[in-house]
């Protein structure tokens, strides 16, 4: 991560992208006793397993299943549909375990490591905020596109209540890992990420403060799934999807990512939670994740189930650190990004990680508008609507930029 100076404001480059060092266990998964490959050791918890059981499964023959298998359960995760086990297992257990585990079919259905992810108007900043124009926003304002009525969920690093430009409508949240508060931002890895992606989605505006945003009336839900830790895990990012359920949100922003080839659109790599994004889909809701920050091409494909958003800059051009490939659906400005930080204060910074709210808060304008549409009615919205930039390329854009005033009249 750096921070430096730039006209007075800092610029960030943040990396969402998972480590990599030595490789050693690989994943399995009920289908099939192990997925091809391994996988690097530093891109998962040691001796943490994650399982989701058979929908009707009997929990009493799961948990036995579980000690059988070696496995301690350390949480147990559910929605009231679908329920997850994080398991600790002894040294050197863990493929044996995954194994046997994998192969029982009438308990589980899905198994696989532990992964982490790194996280990663008269306003006075309007001037500066090229990605508002360039979504259309500030028409959509016209059109009373402000996303009143409609909550975000932002899983990350926390959200400072208090922040001007979010003051009033950062609902207290949880921390998901201490069960405390979650309108508090802990600044993971020195920056108080998920503040300043809370301000790209939701900042007041024409409050004669600070920055704009396109869903200035939206609330904010905020769950820390870092707890001032430079890395959230499978099972802490499953857990707050869950909570956020039972808040009955429809919208999540999550601008956290793990990196090529193991980012969460990559379903071998993330079965057990990769099950809980389509349960969230099919239960209602949208869900949008930052690409990443990696530069590579991801191979991973296209689904409903997570809205993932490349960065592109001001010339609506890729961004050279953004990640691309087959499962994008969306672009958004990612670089040189304006808006205001945990201290209420000017802050310009880079990556996925902020054309992701960026391009949530759209979908927020067009669900506050039109309450009654379904979560596909809104994704066909956005992609019928959609701006494709110059030089258009499905596997840079995805379908393009949302375009925040067509889509609050559009289908």
């Amino acid at each position: 991560m750096r921070l430096k100076k730039l006209t007075g404001l800092r610029q960030l480059a943040l990396g969402l992208s998972i480590l990599i060092a030595a490789a050693t266990p690989a994943l399995a998964q009920s289908k099939g006793a192990v997925v091809g490959g391994t996988i690097p050791a530093s891109a998962y918890v040691p001796n943490e397993i994650l399982v989701m059981a058979h929908q009707g499964a009997d929990k009493d023959e799961c948990s036995q299943a579980l000690r059988d298998a070696d496995g301690t359960i350390v949480k147990t995760m559910s929605n009231g549909r679908i329920t997850a086990y994080l398991i600790r297992v002894p040294d050197g257990k863990m493929q044996d375990t995954m194994k046997k585990l994998s192969k029982n079919k009438e308990h589980f259905d899905a198994v696989q490591v532990n992964m982490r992810a790194k996280s990663n108007s008269n306003d006075p900043l309007f001037s500066q905020q090229y990605q508002l124009p360039q979504m259309n926003v500030p028409t959509s304002w016209l059109l009373k596109g402000d996303g009143r009525g409609v909550s975000i969920g932002v899983i990350d690093t926390g959200v400072n209540g208090s922040q001007n430009d979010l003051a009033g409508r950062v609902d207290r949240g949880i921390n998901i890992i201490t069960n405390g508060a979650g309108n508090v931002d802990l600044a993971s890895n020195g920056f108080y990420h998920g503040t300043f992606v809370s301000t790209c989605a939701a900042a007041s505006t024409n409050n004669f403060t600070l920055g704009a945003a396109p869903a200035y009336r939206s609330v904010i839900i905020p769950v820390d799934c870092f707890n001032g830790q430079l890395y959230t895990t499978d099972a802490d990012v499953l857990n707050s999807l869950f909570y956020l359920e039972s808040r009955h949100v429809r919208l999540i922003n999550l601008s956290v990512n793990a990196g090529v080839p193991y980012t969460y659109a990559n379903q071998s790599a993330h079965p057990v939670l990769f099950a809980g994004f389509v349960d969230f889909y099919n239960s209602g809701g949208l869900l949008f994740n930052s690409a990443g920050n990696d530069g590579q091409f991801d191979c991973s494909p296209r689904t409903p189930y997570l809205i993932v958003i490349s960065a592109i800059n001001s010339s609506q051009q890729l961004a050279s650190f953004s990640t691309y490939g087959y499962p994008l659906w969306f672009t958004a400005a990612g670089v040189n990004v304006v808006s205001s930080d945990v201290n209420s204060q000017p802050l310009t910074a880079s990556g996925t990680s902020f054309s992701c709210p960026l391009s949530c808060a759209v979908a927020a304008q067009v669900w506050a508008r039109r309450p009654f549409l379904t979560n596909a009615q809104v994704l066909q919205i956005l992609r019928n609507t959609a701006i494709q930039p110059p030089s258009y390329n499905i596997n840079y854009f995805g379908y393009g930029i949302p375009n925040a005033a067509a889509a609050l009249v559009g289908n």
